[in-house]
């Protein structure tokens, strides 16, 4: 044979190979189509709940940043008015102690102290709180570090130096000398019981 003549062939036998693997998907359209479809729909679901995901974090961010605006200004509001009912106490106390007001003004004074301070402290509580839903609106977390067992952060534990000056405390507010024993209720209640006269 001649060489066109074998290149012929060669290029016919190559025509009936691909022949059949061509019109296969031919037959298979419908099929394709169909799965194209859902996969389509598929993809459409998916980018609508990513897009509802995204509107929802930004709008839990905006609602927090918002929040914790309008605390700042509250925070500055109860600073004020704590300063302004300390001034009051102590001009109340001044007061009575030179015999100008009795100890009812003096009363009145340090309730309403107390409240200015029982609302700060409330507007602080609730800054930290929005803080930390900001934290995990926009994507962070808040690690309790919680132990289990008696409510201090892991690693955490008091040591023996602080324990020694919570010890120390009751004693330093009652006038005793460091280092003196602070009575117990128990002794207390015991040392009460013995300073009575026995019933006859």
């Amino acid at each position: 044979m001649t060489a066109p003549f074998t290149d012929f062939l060669r290029a016919m036998n190559g025509g009936w190979t691909a022949g059949p693997a061509l019109s296969l998907p031919i037959f298979e359209g419908g099929r394709l189509r169909a799965q194209l479809g859902a996969a389509n729909a598929g993809y459409d679901q998916a980018v609508e709940r990513y897009n509802q995901t995204v509107v929802g974090a930004l709008k839990d961010i905006a609602d927090q940043v918002v929040r914790i605006r309008s605390l700042d200004t509250q925070k500055k509001d109860a600073a004020r008015s704590v300063a302004a009912n300390d001034r009051s106490y102590q001009l109340s106390r001044e007061g009575f102690r030179r015999g100008l007001t009795d100890y009812v003004n003096v009363l009145i004074a340090q309730q309403q102290l107390l409240r200015a301070q029982e609302t700060a402290a409330r507007i602080d509580a609730e800054r930290l709180a929005a803080h930390a839903q900001l934290m995990a609106a926009l994507g962070g977390g808040v690690e309790t570090g919680q132990d289990g067992r008696d409510g201090h952060p892991s690693g955490d534990h008091p040591s023996r130096d602080e324990s020694a000056v919570g010890a120390a405390a009751p004693a330093a507010a009652s006038g005793a000398k460091p280092g003196a024993a602070v009575a117990r209720p128990a002794q207390v209640a015991t040392a009460g019981a013995s300073a009575m006269p026995a019933a006859r």
